[in-house]
């Protein structure tokens, strides 16, 4: 308890001094309950700071060593053994994430829908979303083109998987179904979702290897695509 205002036992007009918790007289209390939340407040603040940037967890090391190993590889090349080592950790760490290399791969690809989801951040709330519709789709087109190698290989390899492990397709497949849906619900739902499976087409091409666009090409289908998403509100 913190004593008031005066010496340790009598306070200057002669009285005792009492306890804050005990007596806390009109205003002078207000006072001192306001001093003590703001105290408080800061505190709750600076263990918070403290805590909340950390180092990445040892279960996105495993996802990161599985994409590499991927990407590099392969997924029929993949296994525990070679992810736990490249990861830096044992076996048993890795069984404690993810108990088969079933659930590391589904882990895998869950990761990647949510990293290339770049509409839902308009459609997390369509009343008040937090990014436009036409900023939504220049991200998806920027995405498409800008996709860095390792990313495409590492995507192209886990669509080849698809024939011996079909349950991977599926997070795609509900990442499709969402965002198609919700495309296709406002006032201007026809030039988004042209837009939205155009660039889905052209990956999938590229993925695939169907056809190699030239350098010019691609910068007219660029430069057409955002010519079309800037007529979005």
């Amino acid at each position: 308890c913190l004593p008031q205002a005066g010496s340790a036992g009598v306070g200057n007009d002669g009285r005792k001094n009492v306890c804050a918790c005990e007596e806390v007289p009109g205003v002078d209390g207000m006072i001192l309950i306001t001093l003590l939340y703001v105290q408080s407040s800061f505190k709750i603040k600076a263990i918070f700071m403290s805590t909340s940037v950390r180092r990445p967890s040892s279960r996105d090391k495993l996802l990161d060593a599985a994409a590499s190993l991927v990407a590099e590889h392969g997924v029929h090349n993949l296994t525990i053994e070679a992810v736990a080592a490249t990861a830096g950790v044992t076996k048993a760490g890795l069984i404690y994430h993810f108990k088969t290399r079933d659930d590391l791969l589904s882990a895998l690809v869950e990761r990647m829908m949510q990293e290339v989801d770049v509409l839902s951040r308009h459609m997390s709330s369509p009343k008040e979303p937090t990014v436009s519709l036409q900023a939504s789709l220049r991200q998806l087109i920027d995405m498409t083109f800008d996709m860095p190698e390792r990313q495409k290989t590492l995507l192209k390899n886990l669509l080849q998987a698809n024939a011996s492990h079909p349950h991977l397709i599926e997070p795609a497949q509900k990442l499709f179904m969402r965002s198609y849906a919700e495309l296709g619900r406002g006032t201007e739902s026809g030039l988004a979702l042209l837009l939205a499976v155009a660039m889905d087409g052209l990956l999938l091409i590229d993925l695939l290897q169907l056809h190699q666009f030239t350098a010019a090409q691609r910068k007219v289908l660029r430069k057409s695509a955002l010519e079309l998403a800037q007529k979005l509100s």
